[in-house]
């Protein structure tokens, strides 16, 4: 494979790495998930990438889609900085371990378990008011999250009714180490793992659990990329256009996600992974 130029003398293309950028940043932050989902399977067929290559790359774009979208809705006050800050510490602890991990798989091994990852989040997107229901109600009387008690709880107090502060802490801990580990590995995975995670909590309205999910997915995709820049997996020269576009079109579709409903898009976006999957798990066979 081709070997990745000085970052610092930028000749990377613009085309087509900016417009799947944009694509990737817009789809991504208006359902919470971060952008990779899209960018590694369109990088990899637009510049004959190896998987590694694309899930390493795409985690840059991810950080710069997750950086424009939590600044709109920290904005709007629909972040818990609390939250993210104690997933994205667990998250960020295990991200390099699992860039490790998939820099030791070989490169058939990492298409079946991308496409796998791909199958099995699908259904999870489109089902995640089913699975995890987030309670807008308490968003639309509090005004946004304000924690109660120093225990990570909402003024609805039902998160603190469903897991005591000490365990709540631990499991968002847990939570944020669990998601590092696929997003190191896979570049892929962390925001719908952290979103239905975080709504599993309880009591967390669903604009905020966005919000917050992009919060702490900076730490971690910013630790994995390191690691996989280390082993030489990261496409440094075509990061700057990704994550311009994915910045722009997160920043978008963020201001308007913040008073828009989700649901056709996530049902849309849901199928269109499980066809990515389909595709990627043909190619791994």
């Amino acid at each position: 494979p081709p070997q990745s130029p000085n970052p610092l003398r930028y000749g990377g293309p613009i085309l087509p790495a900016l417009p799947i950028g944009v694509v990737s940043g817009a789809v991504g932050s208006a359902v919470g998930i971060g952008g990779a989902l899209v960018a590694v399977p369109t990088t990899m067929h637009a510049y004959r990438l190896r998987q590694l290559q694309a899930n390493s790359t795409a985690l840059l774009l991810n950080v710069a889609t997750c950086a424009s979208g939590a600044l709109v809705f920290a904005s709007a006050g629909h972040v818990d900085p609390i939250a993210g800050c104690l997933v994205a510490s667990g998250a960020t602890a295990t991200a390099g371990p699992g860039a490790r991990l998939a820099h030791a798989m070989r490169e058939r091994t990492q298409r079946l378990v991308f496409a796998s990852a791909l199958l099995a989040l699908a259904p999870v997107i489109a089902l995640k008011p089913v699975i995890a229901p987030a309670n807008d109600d308490e968003a639309k009387e509090d005004g946004g999250p304000t924690h109660a008690g120093g225990g990570g709880g909402w003024n609805g107090s039902s998160a603190s009714g469903i897991m005591p502060p000490a365990e709540k802490v631990a499991y968002y801990v847990g939570l944020g180490a669990a998601v590092g580990v696929a997003s190191g590995a896979l570049g892929i995975g962390a925001g719908t793992m952290m979103s239905v995670g975080l709504a599993l909590a309880g009591g967390m309205p669903h604009k905020t659990m966005l919000g917050t999910s992009m919060v702490a997915q900076i730490g971690p995709g910013l630790a994995g990329a390191w690691a996989h820049a280390r082993l030489g997996n990261l496409r440094v020269d075509l990061v700057p256009a990704l994550a311009a576009g994915a910045m722009i079109g997160s920043f978008v579709t963020s201001e308007a996600a913040v008073d828009a409903p989700e649901e056709g898009l996530r049902a849309a976006f849901a199928a269109f992974v499980a066809g990515l999957g389909m595709h990627a798990l043909r190619g791994a066979l």
